[in-house]
Formats: C-alpha cells, structure tokens, sequence
C-alpha cells in the first residue's frame, strides 16, 4: 500500500469536519452562556453631544422661540453641569434678531432634571 503524500496547506475531509465540529460546539457554548449581560452605564437625560457639543433639548427650545430658527449658529457649548435640582448649560450663539441683523448671544440655560428648560439668562460677553 502506498502512503498518500498531502500538499502542504490542504487539510484533510476528517480535518475539516473535526474543525467545523470544533468551531459548531464552541458556537453552541457561547449561545447558551446564561449570565446576564453587563449593566449599562446610566447616561444622564441631559448631555452634551459627543459631535458638536450640542444640547438638543437647548436647540429644540432656540428651534421654537427664536425669530428666526433657521439662523442659528452654536459657536461654542459648555459642558453640562448636573445639580441637585436639575442641569445647567451655557450656549454662546449668533442669529438674527427682530430687525433681520445678526446678534450674537451668551446665555445660560437651566433645565429640570427630566430635561425641560425651565429658563435661561444672559451672560455678560
């Protein structure tokens, strides 16, 4: 009988199916894994966008109460910070005012600890 002389790199029927049945059996473990999953770190209801530093729940209020909406403008966000009794954030801003001219305005907005804006002030520039 002569011996069967293989290839280097060509696996074997029986490799492949002892392969196949390896990677099946560490498939099927991992699927029925019963531990619970890793709890998720809690993201505050107010925070500032990880692209621009935005506050959408600030923008949503500038998209309702400013003359006019389409002019706005961030120019810089502060971070947000979280009180007691709700959250805080600066905006400086351009848009355009009553009269059609561009003002630009530094305000502090404070907002409930759901995220509704209960207010905000102007902060000297």
């Amino acid at each position: 009988m002569k011996s069967q002389e293989r290839k280097p790199g060509h696996l074997s029927a029986k490799e492949i199916i002892l392969g196949l049945a390896a990677a099946g059996a560490a498939l099927w473990y991992l699927a029925s894994n019963d531990s619970p999953p890793a709890p998720k770190e809690p993201q505050a209801v107010v925070s500032n966008s990880a692209w621009d530093g935005s506050v959408h729940q600030v923008e949503r209020w500038f998209k309702q109460n400013l003359n006019d909406p389409d002019s706005f403008e961030a120019i810089e966000w502060s971070k947000v910070a979280e009180r007691d009794d709700g959250f805080l954030v600066r905006v400086k801003y351009r848009a355009k005012n009553s009269l059609g001219g561009y003002v630009v305005e530094n305000q502090v907005f404070k907002l409930d600890p759901q995220g509704n804006v209960l207010g905000m002030h102007k902060v000297a520039q």
